[in-house]
């Protein structure tokens, strides 16, 4: 059990530090390090947990993100009366991430990743176009919850964190 783990994190690290440069530096990510990516973080999952409670956290995941990104996409068509949602606001890479990396979290977790890592891109890039002046309009989401990630395999290795389990959020407050 620990070898799959080892070497699906090992995966995981090449897969989201491949999509962080890609996303940054040309603005797309290719197919190759999403496949990797979901693969990656599917075998991690299921060498801990199983296969049916992977399989279940990932539905679950999944879902969160298509009924967000879905009501997005819903109120700035009927607000714009514009509907190229995934032409326009976010890249078909983001949501893509977003799936691939799913597997990875219990659907507390999820929301908890994603929450914190949005916030952190998003400030980071404020702070980056603020400091440098650059005008850029597009934010490199996918890459930078990429290296979000990082984090999180990093806090998973050294702090014996578990990522299928729900954090105790009693312990927050």
């Amino acid at each position: 059990m620990f070898a799959p783990m080892v070497i699906s994190g090992v995966l995981m690290v090449i897969a989201s530090m491949g999509m962080a440069y890609q996303d940054f530096k040309f603005r797309t990510v290719s197919l190759w390090t999403l496949v990797l990516l979901a693969v990656s973080s599917g075998i991690w999952s299921v060498s801990v947990i199983g296969f049916s409670s992977t399989i279940h956290n990932w539905a679950m995941n999944v879902a969160f993100v298509l009924i967000q990104f879905g009501l997005g996409a819903l109120v700035i068509g009927l607000g714009k009366g514009e509907w190229k949602f995934f032409d326009r606001y976010i890249g078909w890479g983001d949501l893509l991430y977003l799936i691939a990396v799913a597997f990875a979290f219990c659907t507390v977790n999820f929301l908890v990743f994603y929450c914190v890592s949005l916030l952190v891109v998003l400030t980071a890039f404020l702070a980056y176009t603020r400091t440098v002046g650059s005008r850029q309009t597009t934010i490199p989401l996918a890459g930078g919850l990429s290296l979000c990630s990082l984090l999180f395999i990093a806090a998973v290795y050294t702090l014996g964190y578990t990522p299928w389990e729900d954090l105790p959020l009693y312990a927050l407050y």
